[in-house]
């Protein structure tokens, strides 16, 4: 008699009662992890007791995958593999089977939304830290903004580059990533608003901090793609530049 084994993904799989046993010492198929499936469909059936064995030891014995997954994804993209990604490669880099990627995302494209997701998370947590120093002026809070803005492209150029990447803004499929992109600019555009005189109407308010996101935003793209990697003193050309940005609000 042969116990099925059923993955979501993938037709059914049978192994022995015995096989079963041993991997979970006597509970039945039902209670098996379904990845099993998934690895049994690739290999020789024959030695599903050998295969089952090194299944178990390479998932159970990882620790957190899913962080492991978006760290290994964040190292592919800082090397220029955003073309290797997916859950095979992803596996194999990280030692589990190919399909145990999905017991944490439902595809590579779900994957990546997270990474973008927790990218403007601790892109707007900088941005709120600046903007919650009230002893400082409205000016010096614009200034800090955009030195801010551009830092944080800096300390993190692979969240950055993924976070602006078309995919995500071009259709409906990912609504979270558009409503934190929305915070962020927000947030840029109430500093620039309490720079300027109370009257100022609401399309000129908008018009400046397009202007100043469009300035930050090219800063921190030719740092990161290298295009200023020989600049010196880079941080009081940053500093700088977001001095002269700030006299465009007519301060």
């Amino acid at each position: 008699m042969f116990l099925a084994l059923i993955h979501p993904n993938v037709v059914s799989v049978n192994i022995w009662p015995e096989t079963a046993r041993s991997l979970r010492g006597g509970l039945g198929a039902s209670q098996l992890p379904v990845d099993l499936a998934g690895l049994l469909l690739e290999i020789d059936r024959g030695n599903a007791y050998i295969l089952a064995e090194k299944w178990v030891e390479k998932t159970y014995h990882h620790g957190d995958l899913k962080a492991a997954l978006i760290t290994t994804a964040l190292e592919m993209i800082a090397a220029h593999e955003e073309h290797l990604i997916g859950f095979r490669e992803l596996a194999r880099r990280l030692d589990v089977s190919r399909t145990a990627p999905y017991r944490h995302f439902a595809s590579v494209e779900d994957l990546l939304a997270t990474v973008v997701e927790q990218g403007y998370e601790s892109f707007i947590q900088r941005l709120q830290e600046v903007s919650a120093h009230s002893e400082w002026d409205a000016p010096k809070r614009f200034l800090e903004l955009g030195i801010c803005y551009v830092n944080f492209a800096l300390d993190h150029p692979s969240h950055y580059r993924l976070m602006f990447e078309r995919r995500f803004f071009v259709n409906a499929d990912y609504p979270e990533i558009k409503t934190l992109s929305k915070k962020a600019f927000h947030l840029l555009k109430a500093t620039v608003q309490a720079t300027l005189p109370l009257d100022t109407p609401d399309s000129e308010i908008k018009r400046l901090s397009q202007l100043a996101w469009a300035c930050v935003h090219g800063m921190a793209r030719l740092f990161i793609d290298g295009q200023w990697q020989a600049m010196k003193q880079r941080q009081d050309f940053i500093r700088k530049s977001c001095e002269q940005l700030l006299r465009l609000t007519g301060d």
